[in-house]
């Protein structure tokens, strides 16, 4: 935790708050991380994108709702929501069949295939993507990213399932060339997958190959090993964790971009600030001036 604990020794401010704030006469404040059904979902059916809008009375966002969500490493090539919206029938008919996909050569379609398919095959009519369920294109709203990052920890959340995808991890029971096994996969050393691990309630995960080898109740031992967080907060209920303990979660991960390190733990701590990209080391700051804002929890002082 020593990369971020320097942010708090350096900051003016939250040493001021340290000297300044009684823990034992504020109020509890009531924040909101502001969180909202998925804006876009895409079907399994027809691998159209349908907006929130559109499917009033169809689709809910409650507990254990109508969708599944993925968890994944980005790649290069991956499809994105304008990739969707131009889809031609060939490409449609393609995703109908899997099977056929070679995951090697296009994984990126191939992660869209595979998902719908085995959503189809759950009876979960749609599937949500943070490729190509949010609009990252020239013309995008900054507005809607700002929004997704605040609420994606509740869309996870409120799945049905999150299926976790394992490009580097072989699930055959030997090793594979280029492989590494469960434990020791990228996806358990990065910020964002830190959300993905702990909000859904039915988490699978799947090999190279998207085979399912385990939920995260099967691979508890492994899961528990590789993210070094105890079985009591990774059953879903971690609201008794104090904030140092939270932090450590993250100590080990890390993210593209610097600002993402404070924006990936704004559900775990059910917490809300702006979102301004670019802004690097700051946002951790401001994430921390919050926490002591919120909580009477010297823990974060440590």
């Amino acid at each position: 935790m020593a990369h971020l604990r320097k942010f708090l020794i350096n900051s003016n401010n939250i040493v001021a708050y340290q000297n300044t704030f009684d823990f034992n006469s504020s109020p509890d404040r009531k924040y909101s991380a502001n969180a909202m059904p998925p804006l876009r979902l895409l079907d399994v059916d027809d691998f159209k994108i349908k907006r929130r809008d559109d499917l009033q009375g169809h689709y809910q966002l409650k507990k254990n709702g109508q969708y599944a969500v993925v968890s994944h490493r980005w790649t290069a090539d991956e499809i994105n929501l304008q990739d969707v919206q131009n889809f031609e029938e060939a490409d449609k008919n393609a995703l109908r069949s899997p099977e056929g996909i070679d995951d090697e050569a296009n994984p990126g379609f191939a992660k869209i295939a595979r998902a719908c398919y085995i959503a189809k095959s759950d009876g979960i009519p749609y599937v949500w993507l943070d490729t190509c369920c949010i609009d990252k294109g020239p013309k995008s709203d900054v507005t809607e990213t700002s929004r997704a990052i605040k609420s994606m920890f509740s869309w996870y959340k409120e799945s049905q399932v999150c299926y976790t995808f394992l490009p580097d991890v072989c699930g055959r029971g030997r090793p594979c060339p280029g492989k590494r096994s469960f434990k020791e996969s990228e996806w358990f050393t990065r910020g964002w997958t830190l959300q993905e691990l702990l909000a859904p309630p039915n988490l699978q995960f799947f090999d190279h190959h998207w085979r399912l080898i385990g939920t995260k109740q099967q691979r508890a031992a492994e899961v528990r090993e590789a993210s070094k967080i105890d079985d009591q907060y990774l059953g879903g209920d971690f609201s008794t964790a104090c904030i140092a303990v939270k932090m450590s979660w993250v100590s080990g991960r890390r993210t593209t971009y610097r600002d993402d390190m404070a924006y990936c733990m704004l559900g775990i701590f059910d917490v809300g600030i702006d979102v301004r990209p670019g802004e690097g080391e700051s946002a951790f700051l401001r994430l921390q001036e919050e926490l002591v804002e919120k909580f009477r929890d010297k823990s974060i002082f440590a």
